[in-house]
Order: C-alpha cells, then sequence, then structure tokens
C-alpha cells in the first residue's frame, strides 16, 4: 500500500503536485455534485414550500376565523409576526433590527459553511440546509412584508395536579420548522461526535496502559 501511494506521488506532475497543495491551502473544498444538489435541494425547495403555505395562509384565513385541522389539538390560525421566531420581540425596535443583522451574518455564514464544504458528513449538510431554508424563508417576508406570516397554532397537553393542563403553543410557520428540526439534527450530530470521541480517546488510553513497559526497550 506504501508503495503504491508513493509510485502515485512520483508520477503526478509538478502541475499536478502544485494544484493539489493549492486546493488543501483553499478555503473552499470541492464536493460531490449530488452533494450539492441535495442541499440546494433542500433549501430552494423548502424555501418555496414555506412561502406556498404562508401565501395560502394569507388567503384563506387573514380576517377570518381559524380553521381546525384537529379539534383541541391543531388549527391554521393567521398571523402577522413583527418580531422574531415564535411571536418574540415583537412591536420592532431595536431588538428586531439587531436580530434581522444577526440573521443575516447566520445566513450567509451556514450557506459559506456549507456549499464551501465544511459540513464534516451529509447529516450535518441536511442539518446545515434545513437552518439555512429557515432563515431566508423567514428573511424575505421580513425584507418585503416587515412581516413574518405565522399559521400552526397548536394546543399542548400536560400532566398536572387534578388532571391535564393546557399550554397553548405560540403560533409558527413551515421556516420555524425547518430551523427547529436543523438545530436538532446537529445537535444530535454533535452529541454523537463527542461521545465517539470520548470513546476512542478512553481506547487510547486503555491500549497505552495495556502495553508492556519493556517492549520498547532493546535487548
Amino acid at each position: 500500500m506504501q508503495e503504491d501511494k508513493k509510485t502515485r506521488a512520483a508520477a503526478r506532475t509538478p502541475g499536478e503536485e502544485e494544484a493539489s497543495v493549492s486546493e488543501k491551502k483553499s478555503f473552499f473544498r470541492r464536493l460531490p455534485l449530488k452533494d450539492y444538489i441535495l442541499y440546494a435541494a433542500i433549501a430552494v425547495g423548502g424555501v418555496i414550500l414555506d412561502l406556498l403555505t404562508k401565501a395560502i395562509a394569507e388567503a384563506t384565513r387573514k380576517g377570518q376565523e381559524p380553521w381546525v385541522w384537529i379539534d383541541g389539538f391543531l388549527q391554521m390560525n393567521y398571523t402577522e409576526n413583527d418580531g422574531i421566531a415564535f411571536g418574540m420581540l415583537g412591536g420592532g425596535g431595536g431588538g428586531r433590527v439587531l436580530f434581522m443583522l444577526a440573521s443575516t451574518v447566520m445566513i450567509l455564514g451556514i450557506g459559506l459553511w456549507l456549499f464551501s464544504g465544511h459540513a464534516p458528513n451529509k447529516f450535518y449538510g441536511v442539518s446545515g440546509a434545513m437552518i439555512l431554508t429557515g432563515g431566508v424563508g423567514n428573511m424575505i417576508e421580513r425584507i418585503f412584508k416587515g412581516y413574518v406570516v405565522d399559521f400552526i397554532d397548536v394546543t399542548l397537553y400536560y400532566p398536572a395536579k387534578g388532571g391535564l393542563a393546557i399550554y397553548d403553543f405560540p403560533i409558527f410557520n413551515v421556516a420555524d420548522c425547518f430551523v427547529t428540526v436543523g438545530a436538532i439534527l446537529m445537535m444530535i450530530c454533535l452529541i454523537v461526535d463527542i461521545i465517539a470521541e470520548a470513546k476512542k480517546r478512553k481506547k487510547g488510553g486503555d491500549d497505552a496502559a495495556e502495553k508492556d513497559p519493556h517492549e520498547d526497550e532493546a535487548p
């Protein structure tokens, strides 16, 4: 195997060697075409789905009573959110402007990280594409409308003293779903990697401890 690597290295022309070194130093890393297509399909398709569902909610429910999908649990309830995700920081002001700037930096950063080939694997890539989708979908509405259409209204029930208590979850949209699911998926990836790295280090420490201290001594 080592001989094959040496042979291939020796067979390279000076131009190929220079291109290889340049690619390693470059910030941008070449991804397989199918990865670019996958991430772009998630981002573009997700934004289209988000904007389409918002348009449907605005056309059918604006000024109307909520459309009940599952009685007592899920309904389409049109609202205009001039704050951030899940209705926070509503009413405009400095907090909203700061959030807009932070969102823009996040969108640009994730897009650059994703399409420059720095995602460690496809799971990270898919999670990044989903977060990017949600950020872009909501940003488009904030820029062109000054608010975001929210319409998914969920009522949660949880055990409490004397029976079930009701929690009226903040109204959200498809973009919020993409961001939330993408963030959860990325957290799972990070936790899996941390556990794998901890096991690898533990195994390396155990192997070193089991090594015979006289094994490397000269006879």
